[in-house]
């Protein structure tokens, strides 16, 4: 029922316009309300084409990844997506 891309926009707008966002998935999920396989997928869409850095660890489960922070990238992304 959701778009990874849609979702990635939503988490990168919030990365850029939220001084306080945090950073690890799992706060991350909480903070949006999103179970892991959402949030899983919409963060692999930003990690893929290097919109985010990433940090992955082995005991990340259930998320892709550890946490990840925004970059240039990221601020070019939102940008190019407003209306």
């Amino acid at each position: 029922p959701w778009k990874p891309a849609d979702d990635a926009l939503v988490v990168a707008a919030a990365m850029i316009n939220s001084p306080d966002f945090p950073a690890q998935l799992a706060a991350i999920a909480e903070r949006i309300g999103w179970p892991a396989r959402r949030l899983n997928a919409a963060a692999r869409y930003l990690i893929r084409r290097r919109i985010v850095d990433c940090i992955d660890t082995l005991d990340s489960h259930p998320f892709t990844a550890y946490r990840i922070t925004r970059t240039d990238a990221t601020r070019r992304f939102v940008k190019s997506r407003q209306g």
